[in-house]
């Protein structure tokens, strides 16, 4: 006789259910099982089977299906499409997410703020793997994977906002105003 056998289980690992009571009218009852609870399962979905044999070698066994649910895989890094991640104040700057997936239920969340994976969610961006941003002061973005298994370490970059012209440079020498088709050099020295 058999209880708590379970139904078919979705989990992500590691897999864990009650083991099924197994019980017999002849003494010497011995079960074995394929799989434990607490096991880590492959992808996909796997049979665990349960196995009892009485002192008379009578053997029934008793199984059920484990789908192991995927995890999100951190991303690599995160990019821009600025050079130095520098923009001056107004611009915007395109941010883009590589490497990594998702898992069950996962999706993308994008961050700001400090600490290692930001403080202030940016909702309007969930799921996104590229944004476009236009903060006014220097800003430190964050993303990372988030779903049913896991939530992955986060990826982040920095984007420097200019908001005056450079210090210690001045124009030395310009070109005379010129017709059409005219072209000079603008020197510049550091001061």
């Amino acid at each position: 006789i058999v209880s708590n056998l379970p139904d078919t289980i979705y989990a992500c690992n590691p897999v864990s259910w009650t083991t099924p009571t197994i019980t017999d009218n002849c003494l010497g009852l011995q079960t074995t099982s394929t799989h434990a609870p607490g096991d880590n399962f492959g992808p996909g979905t796997t049979q665990v089977t349960y196995t009892a044999t009485d002192a008379y070698n009578n053997t029934s066994t008793y199984s059920f299906y484990v789908t192991r649910y995927e995890e999100s895989v951190a991303p690599t890094s995160m990019t821009t499409d600025r050079s130095f991640n520098n923009i001056c104040a107004g611009e915007s700057i395109n941010l883009t997410i590589n490497g990594g997936s998702l898992g069950e239920a996962g999706t993308w969340k994008w961050y700001t703020g400090t600490g290692p994976c930001g403080s202030t969610p940016l909702p309007a961006f969930n799921g996104m793997t590229s944004i476009n941003v236009t903060p006014s002061v220097t800003t430190t973005y964050y993303a990372r994977a988030e779903g049913f298994c896991n939530t992955t370490a986060c990826v982040s970059v920095t984007v420097v906002v200019s908001t005056t012209a450079p210090n210690g440079v001045s124009i030395t020498s310009v070109p005379p105003i010129g017709a059409v088709g005219q072209t000079g050099v603008v020197t510049c020295t550091n001061v």
